[in-house]
């Protein structure tokens, strides 16, 4: 809508990003190349400049742009065709339709009865959570545009260094399945394909882990590769260092060794951004933000840069350059989002006493009202003073001594309705909070 020369859009709650950004994707000279030489062994220059309605200089120029972003995929295209490792190429592929389209226009170009078939033989679908059953629907149709489109010799296998995936049983099911679909389509078997599509389905979290044999199989991840083993026990290690983490649930610890370990994988076996919606600025500051609820200032930062320290760690241990600011940054993303998972999911809390002088159904009214006005992320037993009781904190309407709790802090309110005091207790909560999690 353009208001007195101001632009803005209204959203009606029925427009998903991904549908605007779409609009505009589709018709670029870029995307439209891509999607050609997905289609396409290789092209012709004249004749792809007259298809899209641009000079040839225009094309080349724009090709160049293209070999730019494809570079971080450790892909290019050359002399009119796409050359790089199989698994790269499908990487960027995937995620370029998958993050660049909305849900719908893949369902409907990759909708296929022979997949859906596929997954049901075996009970296979169950080991897929909802959104990767869609996801590998459109890695097989993908897979048969490319597989159609080059010819056999063209096929870079060998540079994909994840060989091994695995021995349990529904692996060998999937194999059969696989094999089964190539069949159907007309389309030349090969076993390597196999681990092509294992990877996948581990990069993308296609796995359902509430499923036991999914679960076996993705924690297994970290004994076949001792790389991510060594990164998975250094980041639950220096979460563990944290005090208020000492008291995390076992079950916490297991599902982020789960999702430590595909995060890893990504980051060992492929090149290239991940969540390229998402650019290395956002991704940066969203991380600064996510450990920020529970700390503020030097107390933040502190977190901040300790996460920043096991990516340093993870890349140097895996040889890759820290230098690639973009998939740093969305690792450190990762990383920051578990940590404060971890926080908020330890049992530990502040506990905080509350003395105030009322009457005791106004004063338990006082302390629902305190409650309520306490950052949520933090987490807190407010009860009403006694003085045998330990405290970490004790909130009070008068200045008085408290002899028994010569250690414990002291938060004067000025009074209930009075705003800047529970902005200032939060601070204080967050400091009280932090010294909790020192390293």
């Amino acid at each position: 809508v353009n208001i007195d020369g101001e632009v803005s859009l209204l959203h009606s709650g029925d427009v998903s990003f991904s549908d605007v950004y779409y609009h505009y994707l589709h018709k670029s000279v870029k995307y439209q190349v891509l999607i050609y030489l997905l289609n396409h062994r290789q092209f012709k220059i004249q004749r792809l400049a007259d298809r899209l309605s641009v000079s040839t200089s225009t094309l080349i120029r724009r090709i160049r742009e293209i070999n730019r972003s494809l570079a971080e995929f450790n892909i290019g295209i050359k002399n009119t065709q796409l050359f790089g490792c199989e698994a790269q190429i499908r990487y960027f592929y995937f995620q370029l339709l998958w993050l660049g389209r909305p849900i719908q226009v893949n369902r409907f170009e990759y909708a296929d009865d022979r997949v859906a078939q596929l997954l049901k033989m075996g009970n296979f679908e169950s080991l897929l959570t909802e959104t990767g059953k869609v996801m590998l629907t459109v890695y097989f149709g993908l897979v048969k545009q490319r597989l159609t489109a080059v010819r056999d010799g063209d096929i870079d296998y060998e540079s994909f260094n994840f060989r091994n995936a695995g021995n349990a049983p529904f692996i060998k099911q999937f194999s059969d399945n696989l094999q089964h679909y190539f069949h159907q389509v007309h389309l030349s078997w090969d076993a390597r394909e196999l681990n092509q599509a294992v990877g996948f389905l581990v990069i993308h979290f296609c796995f359902n882990t509430d499923e036991p044999s999914a679960r076996q199989f993705v924690g297994h991840l970290s004994l076949q590769f001792p790389k991510i083993d060594t990164l998975n026990r250094r980041f639950i290690r220096t979460v563990g260092r944290i005090p208020l983490a000492a008291g995390l649930p076992s079950t916490f610890t297991e599902e982020t060794k789960l999702s430590l370990s595909q995060i890893h994988f990504c980051l060992a076996f492929y090149r290239g951004a991940l969540s390229p919606d998402i650019s290395s600025v956002a991704a940066k500051a969203f991380a600064e933000d996510e450990l920020s609820r529970f700390s503020d200032g030097q107390a933040a930062n502190e977190l901040v840069q300790k996460c920043y320290q096991l990516c340093e760690e993870a890349f140097h241990t895996l040889a890759i350059s820290a230098q690639d600011s973009d998939k740093f940054d969305k690792i450190l993303m990762r990383y920051a989002v578990i940590v404060n998972m971890a926080l908020g999911s330890s049992n530990s809390y502040l506990t905080i006493a509350c003395d105030f002088n009322l009457e005791q159904i106004l004063n338990t009214a006082a302390i629902a009202r305190v409650g309520a006005h306490i950052n949520q992320h933090i987490k807190v037993s407010l009860q009403p003073y006694e003085a045998d009781q330990n405290y970490d904190l004790i909130i009070t309407d008068q200045m008085k001594p408290y002899p028994h709790h010569d250690h414990s802090r002291v938060f004067v309110l000025l009074g209930m309705d009075y705003g800047p005091d529970f902005t200032a207790l939060n601070q204080v909560l967050k400091q009280l909070y932090f010294d909790k999690l020192q390293f």
